[in-house]
């Protein structure tokens, strides 16, 4: 059977990042995920959506979906968890804000160790067999409870579709 891949060009991927004390412009170029005291923001979560998901057929099954983000940033090169979860409503890059972020799915889908800059990737494989399901809400990725909430300087930033330097590298793993 042929594998089938997401349109990844920058023009059907929606991605944000809602910060809990800021409000940033929806073309920044950064997806944080974290604490950030240096910046103000405090916490930071991340969400992407594929616009337009590929067209499958009715005997066509998802057995692998994973998202790989490019990390170019650190407040740390410590490990932090970070998580990904199943987004239940629908939001856009443009007007997602801290207030009115969407409801996510509380069980974590997938979690990676991020240290110093370089490629993570996550397995979204389920996310991507509930978007044919339900609906295509995206997910979002955030750090788990115990960086949220202990309040100490510790965030990862990883490119956006909206970096303003778009170099066909830090959208594409290696």
């Amino acid at each position: 059977d042929p594998a089938v891949t997401a349109n990844t060009h920058y023009n059907n991927i929606l991605d944000q990042s809602v910060m809990e004390d800021a409000q940033i412009s929806y073309k920044s170029g950064a997806l944080l995920c974290g604490y950030s005291l240096s910046y103000d923001y405090y916490t930071t979560r991340t969400f992407i959506q594929y616009k337009n998901l590929p067209l499958l057929s009715s005997s066509d099954v998802i057995v692998n979906a994973s998202l790989s983000l490019r990390c170019f940033e650190v407040s740390s090169t410590s490990a932090m968890t970070i998580e990904a979860h199943k987004v239940c409503d629908t939001w856009t890059s443009e007007g997602i804000t801290w207030q009115n972020k969407p409801a996510f799915n509380p069980v974590i889908e997938d979690y990676v160790q991020v240290g110093g800059e370089g490629w993570y990737t996550w397995d979204i494989t389920d996310v991507a067999r509930d978007w044919y399901v339900n609906k295509n809400t995206g997910l979002m990725l955030k750090a788990s409870d115990a960086i949220e909430s202990a309040g100490v300087e510790n965030y990862k930033k990883f490119y956006s579709v909206d970096y303003s330097s778009i170099n066909t590298e830090d959208f594409a793993p290696c």
